[in-house]
């Protein structure tokens, strides 16, 4: 028997949350579930996220289909304020299922910023959103 029963959601940390929460919303469809903001007078967060004191998180939580995905936008004197490549540690992407691969991909490139990959045959295309995150589109079939 497997202690884990399933994946609740996935987060991914943005340097600017309006902008990622405009293009996800906006851009790729997805509904806006809450969106919150911690540390606050009554819920520290040091020992629940392992940070210090002077840090912060500001995060939203987004659904497409079933699927739950959280943008997360985080405030420290520390941070380092570079997303990660493909092949650097922490580096990442989130894989998408689409109904029209060409379509979504027609839409994309309209966007100022984003920057469209080669694809990969007929089964998928990475996408770099204006903020440098990875996207992985899925064709129907793949």
């Amino acid at each position: 028997m497997s202690l884990i029963t399933g994946v609740h959601h996935v987060g991914f940390s943005v340097p600017d949350l309006e902008e990622a929460l405009k293009f996800f919303t906006e851009v790729l469809g997805f509904e806006l579930v809450s969106q919150n903001a911690l540390p606050t007078p009554d819920d520290p967060i040091t020992e629940q996220f392992d940070v210090e004191p002077d840090e912060s998180i500001r995060f939203a939580f987004l659904k497409a289909g079933g699927d739950t995905i959280e943008l997360i936008e985080w405030s420290s004197p520390r941070q380092h304020r570079q997303m990660p490549r493909n092949p650097d540690w922490g580096g990442r992407h989130l894989a998408l299922k689409t109904n029209g691969l060409e379509e979504t991909l027609a839409k994309l490139r309209t966007v100022p910023g984003v920057r469209v990959m080669k694809p990969r045959g007929e089964h998928f295309v990475y996408v770099q959103t204006p903020f440098g995150m990875y996207l992985q589109l899925m064709a129907p079939n793949a």
